[in-house]
């Protein structure tokens, strides 16, 4: 179980960021593209 739960949250540790970055990049491009547009 111990193993389980270690790579469980070894798996998190890495996924989770990696989400928030992927989030965060996808979120900057689109509010650029948007401010373009308005620029145009």
């Amino acid at each position: 179980m111990s193993a389980i739960t270690a790579v469980k949250e070894i798996t998190a540790a890495i996924i989770i960021p990696i989400m928030i970055t992927a989030m965060l990049t996808a979120g900057m491009k689109a509010f650029f593209r948007f401010r373009n547009a308005l620029g145009e």
